[in-house]
Formats: structure tokens, C-alpha cells, sequence
């Protein structure tokens, strides 16, 4: 909420551009890219328990990643696949189901492989990635991603809106300002939720010698 409300104090709504910042399509900022959905699409068999990984839309929650579920593909199937490798600070945004739900690809692997549900987006040099994130996982921009969204029984977005999507472009230094309060912030998230296992921990271990009468 609070990287939220900075966006907004910072950029304005990024849908009506209040502040008139030179807005450019979201293609012409970076590369999308769909995974390979040939028939050479990893299934069954190809399915591992270790190897590269093989990203999910359930592996995105709450416009993070979430890897305590993780299914892999070997590296020889991935090395066959012609498209849909991540690289590190990569975007991954999901196109059914819970639509625009997104992340940075920033964490213990190095590159996966996306499932068909998923499109990459590589961020070029015009725009930094945290940047770009925050654009796209504010409450304006979920709104947009359904009334831009089509079908009944399961909502989808295309890559081709995805890309035509219109994007702010405040100055990089700024962008760069914004992506400094996102580490920051980020890195006290980190602190907390380490605080928090302890607590976790520590009342465990006091419930335990409570029901064995040692207190």
C-alpha cells in the first residue's frame, strides 16, 4: 500500500496521465515474449521434480513469486524450446484467469521456462524494471486489464494489449528514485518477515511446554 500510494504521489494515475508524462506503448519499452507452445510444450513426462524451472500462474501471488511450489522441466527439453526463457529482472504477467497478476523474475534461479498462461516482458534500457511493475499492479491498471479482458467462463488478455498498452515514461533518474524507495522498502519487508518466524518459533516452542506443564 505504501509503494502504492508513493507511485501515485510520484507518477499520477498511470491510465489518465495527469501529470503528462510522454506516454509510448508498453512494446516500444520492452520485448514480449510467449513461451513455446508448439507441440514441443514440456507435458506429462517432461514434468520434473528438479531442473529448470517451470514458472506457473500459481506461482505468482500478490505480484510476487512464490516458489514453495515449483515444477521443472529438464535442461535438455528446456534447451529445445525455441522462446519463453526468463532472464533475471524480467516481468512475468499472467494473461487467464487472475489477469495482469505480475512479477519480477529476481530470485534463486537464474532462468525457467513459462507456461502458456504467462507472457514475458525483457524491460530495455529506457525503463527500470521495479518502475514498470509498479505501473502495472496499480489498482488503476487492474481495473483496465478487465474491461480490456475478453470471454465469460475465463477472463483472458492478449500479448498484442499487453503490448499496445499506453505507458507513462517519467524521466529515469526519477524512475530510479522510485526503484531506491522500492529496495528499501522491500528489504524491511524481508526484515519483518524474518522477525515474524521467530515469533512464529518462539510461541510454538512456549505452546509446547504450556500443555506439558513446564511453565
Amino acid at each position: 500500500t505504501l509503494l502504492q500510494s508513493t507511485f501515485l504521489y510520484m507518477f499520477g494515475d498511470p491510465v489518465t496521465n495527469p501529470m503528462r508524462w510522454p506516454a509510448v506503448p508498453l512494446r516500444s519499452v520492452a520485448e514480449l515474449e510467449n513461451g513455446d507452445r508448439s507441440s514441443n510444450y514440456p507435458s506429462g513426462s517432461d514434468i520434473l521434480d528438479s531442473g529448470v524451472l517451470f514458472l506457473r500462474t500459481k506461482n505468482i501471488c500478490n505480484n510476487e513469486l512464490v516458489l514453495s511450489n515449483c515444477q521443472f522441466i529438464s535442461k535438455e527439453k528446456f534447451l529445445s524450446l525455441s522462446r519463453g526463457r526468463l532472464r533475471r529482472k524480467d516481468l512475468v504477467i499472467t494473461l487467464r484467469g487472475t489477469l495482469g497478476a505480475c512479477a519480477i523474475f529476481d530470485c534463486g534461479f537464474d532462468t525457467g521456462f513459462i507456461n502458456a498462461q504467462i507472457l514475458i516482458l525483457h524491460p530495455s534500457n529506457r525503463i527500470d524494471h521495479r518502475f514498470m511493475h509498479a505501473f502495472l499492479t496499480t489498482e488503476a491498471m487492474n481495473s483496465h486489464f478487465e474491461k480490456l479482458s475478453t470471454g465469460v467462463a475465463v477472463k483472458q488478455l492478449t500479448g498484442k494489449q499487453i503490448g499496445n498498452l499506453s505507458t507513462p515514461l517519467p524521466p529515469l533518474p526519477l524512475q530510479r528514485r522510485f526503484a531506491s524507495i522500492v529496495e528499501s522498502v522491500e528489504k524491511q519487508k524481508t526484515r519483518l518477515r524474518a522477525h515474524l518466524t521467530e515469533l512464529d518459533t518462539l510461541f510454538a516452542s512456549l505452546q509446547h511446554r504450556a500443555f506439558n506443564g513446564e511453565l
